[in-house]
């Protein structure tokens, strides 16, 4: 039984570490603060949320200096 478990548990959220969206709640999720290594079964699974969040954080940046310039530029009345 307990194997039938472990296989059901294993084939359904298999995939839930290689899920950007997943590995970056899991990073920024303050309960798991100092513990994402139980978290995360490889470290290269773990860099790849950490490159991960940081591609976003970098996108998030640039569209907000995009959106800083066009107001600025904008005439003022």
């Amino acid at each position: 039984m307990k194997s039938t478990l472990l296989e059901a548990v294993t084939e359904r959220f298999d995939y839930v570490e290689t899920e950007t969206i997943y590995s970056i709640a899991t990073l920024v999720d303050p309960r798991y603060k100092d513990r994402q290594v139980l978290f995360f079964t490889s470290p290269d699974h773990q860099k790849l949320a950490k490159e991960a969040l940081i591609r976003e954080l970098e996108i998030m940046e640039r569209k907000r200096k995009a959106a800083s310039e066009v107001s600025a530029e904008e005439p003022q009345r």
